[in-house]
């Protein structure tokens, strides 16, 4: 990591192109899939569920996409992160 000693300005070194995780949670497994598909565009990727809440109210799905750059990356983070189906990305 690079920065100046404060952990919240602190970057990442990637090298790209490199396989890249999201972790996405929201209440319906079709609409987060959409909103995947939506994200990703033509990129192969692999989608799993890896949790659904006791109450069956949110599931937890994995996204598995290569990035080519740091702008790719954080642009799917980002449209992850716009859609109306999704509650939280990590």
């Amino acid at each position: 990591m690079q920065g100046n000693g404060d952990p919240a300005k602190q970057t990442l070194e990637i090298d790209y192109p490199t396989r890249w995780v999201y972790k996405v949670i929201g209440g319906d497994r079709r609409q987060i899939e959409e909103a995947v598909r939506a994200s990703v565009g033509e990129r192969e990727h692999r989608l799993r569920t890896t949790r659904r809440s006791s109450s069956g109210r949110y599931v937890s799905l994995t996204v598995e996409v290569v990035v080519e750059s740091e702008e790719s990356r954080v642009g799917i983070f980002e449209s992850l992160r716009r859609h109306e189906a999704v509650e939280l990305v990590l």
